[in-house]
């Protein structure tokens, strides 16, 4: 168990605690949930070696400093949950005290995973004494996973921007926690719907036998630098679907299947296209 000194404030209905961990102790506990074929609750984007290299050449060759605080969460369902002992108020907005974090508990790395990541490929690359370096942690204290990933979306599509990919994967977790009530949510809420769709029927498709068999781009899935086509590209281009009436009344099997038997139908009219796509 490692103890650290912490300070707790209140967000709205969020519990945040404020502190400072070493590379040598984040590292033992900080997990990503990436998304992946076999893990598509997850949210998190793969990460990006040259961005790694970036940080790793900045922290040890420009004795540069990375002040943001890395954001990691800890979820309802943890069997060894951090626990933060008080110790004082300080002022009225804020309790000074301890944060005890047990061994084998999981921070899921919400916002700064290539921070701590790049710092630690450097360091086992050799620069041990990054095992010391001290980063600022906001440990967001007992959220589930789908709060986790809501929180993860607000601050890569309202602060920074994110990969279009991520966020048609975003959608769709949306979708089958929410359902219908998602296009009521507000502004945006029904295109938001739409794109979870039209992200599902993208799925579908580049699991059906034709040109688009394993040749969409989806994020996460080993060799995504390979295929014909992006992920988003294909969900943008069926934006169309829900200004047909006819289509828009569909099940999303069977605007796949659709879809599926019109690209079979091209490729036998137009052979030398798909055989050479690079070329057309």
């Amino acid at each position: 168990m490692i103890e650290v000194p912490a300070l707790k404030i209140q967000q709205h209905d969020v519990v945040l605690l404020v502190t400072a961990l070493p590379l040598g102790e984040l590292r033992k506990h900080a997990e990503v949930d990436y998304y992946r074929p076999d893990n598509t609750e997850g949210y998190q984007r793969p990460l990006v070696d040259r961005r790694l290299a970036d940080i790793g050449k900045f922290v040890t060759e420009q004795n540069g400093i990375l002040p943001t605080s890395v954001l990691v969460c800890v979820r309802d369902e943890d069997p060894a949950p951090p626990r933060f002992v008080p110790d004082g108020r300080v002022g009225e907005f804020a309790q000074n005290g301890t944060l005890e974090i047990p061994d084998g508990s999981v921070l899921w790395l919400v916002d700064g995973q290539h921070r701590h990541f790049g710092v630690n490929r450097a360091y086992e690359r050799g620069a041990a004494e990054l095992a010391n370096f001290a980063f600022p942690v906001t440990v967001m204290m007992g959220v589930d996973r789908f709060a986790e990933m809501k929180h993860f979306s607000t601050i890569n599509t309202q602060q920074r921007k994110m990969p279009t990919d991520i966020v048609d994967r975003h959608m769709v977790m949306r979708a089958q926690h929410e359902g219908l009530n998602m296009i009521t949510a507000g502004k945006g809420g029904e295109k938001d719907y739409q794109r979870a769709k039209s992200t599902r029927i993208t799925d579908a498709l580049n699991e059906k036998p034709g040109p688009w068999h394993h040749q969409i781009q989806i994020p996460g899935v080993e060799g995504r630098d390979r295929g014909l086509f992006r992920q988003h590209g294909m969900v943008a281009s069926l934006e169309s679907i829900y200004r047909d009436t006819l289509l828009a009344a569909l099940t999303e099997d069977e605007v796949a299947e659709l879809l599926a038997r019109y690209w079979r139908a091209l490729a036998v009219a137009w052979p030398e296209a798909f055989e050479e796509p690079g070329s057309y």
